[in-house]
């Protein structure tokens, strides 16, 4: 189910509506089965491969409380089945597909059928929530979920289940346990996050789309200065997309009583690549950094400087190869590791002291910045490799005069980037969100019209798929 759709924000309605009507206990059950009915509406056939997810680190859980149990056997092999659960469905396929029939190493019907595996929806989301529980509960920083209806919210629960925010086990089950009672601030923020993701999705997201499909689609026919145009777009695009989504989602959340992670931070004010990562898909950078660079760091300290190069790189591999099996991403996440070495090994030759210099360099990060993911972001833009080789051959030796469309579509979505851009400015100190529930009454029902009526005028609603889905 899209949620963007008049279905979702029908189901949103009748789970909603009787759900501080009943005790904790059904609130629970009515999440769970919402959840399932949620996740069978999109993809019947694989609400099963879900369940069987759930119960198994369930029980894995459940095991580590035991005495005399085999703990660290138990432990390596959940890994292997989250992990290998991942490979098959994400990954092998695209290999197979790879693979010339010719060497006979499968038979080339069986590499046919293998390759055309269709990816489960939010597999990549789910799987890493499971993940981070067991290691959490096996290392002892989390108690086992003794309650498998909690345990089943945390790792599927509907708002997330499809694209993230990736769950952290010591945040979210905890909220599962609390009661529940009716907050009309927290339900009016849900309702603000809502607005806003589909603002951002309708008139942003899916007012530039068609613009960089249509650029990419024929980037022999274009410029190098168009196709650095596109790309800055595709990244405001992308940008709008994947935080509209987590908006829906933690509005969502909001609206049953619980506080996801919020995957984006102004990531358009980032001032380095470092500080980018920081405020780009919190969620998984976070999570990557703390089950991945950290252990290894940690491993490794005795080779000082090697154990940085080493876990930062394992990090962004990891980081570029979550997208999904193509090298383009594998080159996107080895791209980030070096822009990181070169940030944290060049120190800085000048020092400022005068305000207004400071000032002046800090917006000059921030374009830098800017300009630097916009180019970043074409590997993941690109359908192949070759492609993306020749887009950048592009860019740097054939300028010309940009491309601009003369559709309102894209005049919509530049307009409603451009307000965004504006309340990230203004609220950079917070939320933006949060921003506007400070601001006096008149204000915020000015702000609330304003979003209403551009997505009823300028919205965009014939493209409700989310680019995060095929990750």
């Amino acid at each position: 189910m899209n949620i963007v759709s008049y279905e979702y924000l029908f189901f949103l309605i009748i789970v909603f509506i009787p759900y501080y009507f009943i005790n904790d206990n059904w609130k629970r059950y009515l999440l769970c089965v919402s959840s399932i009915a949620f996740y069978a509406i999109g993809q019947p056939s694989y609400v099963i491969l879900l369940l069987i997810s759930v119960l198994i680190n369930y029980f894995v859980g459940l095991s580590f409380s035991l005495e005399n149990a085999p703990k660290r056997l138990i432990f390596y092999s959940s890994l292997v089945f989250n992990v290998g659960m991942l490979l098959y469905f994400k990954y092998l396929g695209y290999w197979l597909s790879l693979i010339n029939p010719s060497l006979h190493i499968f038979q080339p019907q069986a590499i046919t059928n293998l390759s055309n595996i269709i990816l489960p929806i939010g597999i990549s989301f789910y799987t890493f929530n499971a993940v981070g529980y067991t290691i959490d509960v096996y290392l002892k920083i989390a108690k086992p979920e003794k309650n498998a209806i909690n345990y089943f919210i945390y790792q599927a629960f509907f708002p997330h289940v499809l694209s993230g925010p990736v769950a952290r086990s010591k945040l979210l089950i905890p909220q599962i346990k609390q009661t529940h009672e009716l907050n009309y601030n927290l339900v009016v923020s849900g309702f603000r996050l809502i607005l806003l993701g589909y603002f951002k999705k309708l008139v942003i997201a899916n007012g530039l789309s068609p613009y960089v499909n249509a650029v990419y689609s024929n980037y022999d026919l274009h410029n190098g200065t168009t196709l650095l145009f596109a790309s800055f777009i595709f990244f405001c695009q992308l940008y709008a997309d994947f935080s509209g989504y987590t908006d829906i989602a933690l509005g969502t959340a909001r609206l049953f009583g619980f506080d996801l992670i919020n995957n984006f931070n102004k990531p358009f004010l980032s001032k380095s690549v470092t500080d980018f990562w920081r405020r780009w898909h919190i969620s998984l950078s976070s999570w990557v950094r703390d089950y991945m660079y950290f252990p290894i760091l940690y491993n490794l300290r005795r080779y000082k400087h090697l154990s940085i190069m080493v876990s930062t790189l394992v990090t962004f591999f990891i980081i570029g190869m979550w997208h999904g099996p193509k090298l383009n991403y594998a080159i996107f996440g080895l791209s980030q590791f070096v822009l990181i070495m070169i940030e944290l090994y060049i120190s800085k030759l000048i020092i400022l002291k005068n305000h207004t210099l400071v000032r002046l360099i800090t917006a000059l990060q921030i374009v830098f910045t800017t300009l630097l993911f916009s180019l970043s972001f074409i590997v993941l833009k690109a359908e192949t490799t070759k492609q993306a080789f020749e887009i950048y051959t592009k860019i740097f030796t054939n300028s010309g005069k940009i491309f601009i469309p003369q559709e309102n579509e894209f005049l919509y979505g530049s307009l409603g980037f451009f307000l965004l851009y504006l309340g990230d400015i203004f609220s950079r100190k917070n939320d933006v969100v949060v921003f506007v529930s400070q601001q006096k009454k008149v204000i915020r029902w000015i702000v609330y019209i304003l979003l209403i009526s551009m997505i009823l005028v300028c919205g965009d609603f014939n493209d409700n798929s989310f680019i995060y889905y095929q990750f």
